[in-house]
């Protein structure tokens, strides 16, 4: 986070969006803060006076990113009548929003490892992992999801969901085919479904 609030904001979202820009078109690790402050038309030495050091930056950074992500995600979600509906939505609030926000969602990816292989301990996106696992534990208690254990049943989702995030990543053109795109999103489901 930043260290002073009291600062400029402006010169704090320019610094921000630099980096962002910089993180995406050229990766993390080879982006430096001379660079950065050259993207952002501001002197090397302002970047400390908003953060600590590099680290902290892009810290910083990957919050927001992700925050941005899961604010997206739970679009709409909440009003949606079943288990099998908020995690459809959820799915298709994040294929959106990766294709709409190229940068933001590069920046959280490149922190992300698959929570249903690595676990959630210590994991970027074990937060999402969360909400999902909830949706799939009022799923099985309800009857709409198969009877198996929730850690198994949650695997089996993310999966799934890796699946066509990894295939719309790459087949831009299947947001555009609506009808595809739902019958996609269903089979995500289906897998966990009685």
């Amino acid at each position: 986070m930043a260290r002073y609030t009291s600062l400029d904001p402006k010169k704090y979202i320019k610094i921000r969006d630099a980096a962002i820009t910089l993180f995406y078109n050229q990766g993390i690790d080879n982006t430096s803060i001379q660079q950065i402050a050259n993207e952002a038309g501001i002197a090397k030495g302002t970047i400390y006076l908003y953060f600590k050091n590099r680290d902290d930056l892009v810290s910083y950074i990957f919050n927001y990113c992700f925050n941005l992500h899961i604010e997206a995600s739970m679009k709409d979600v909440e009003v949606q009548k079943s288990s099998s509906d908020k995690l459809k939505k959820r799915v298709k609030n994040i294929l959106l929003w990766n294709i709409e926000f190229p940068k933001e969602s590069s920046i959280a990816r490149a922190y992300y490892k698959p929570v249903n292989v690595v676990g959630t301990e210590n994991v970027a996106f074990s937060r999402s992992y969360e909400i999902n696992k909830e949706f799939v534990k009022t799923g099985v208690e309800m009857g709409e999801f198969k009877q198996l254990p929730l850690e198994f049943l949650c695997n089996v989702f993310f999966s799934a969901v890796e699946g066509i995030s990894t295939y719309v990543k790459n087949n831009k053109h299947v947001l555009k085919d609506e009808a595809l795109l739902e019958k996609m999103i269903e089979a995500t489901v289906d897998s966990i479904r009685k």
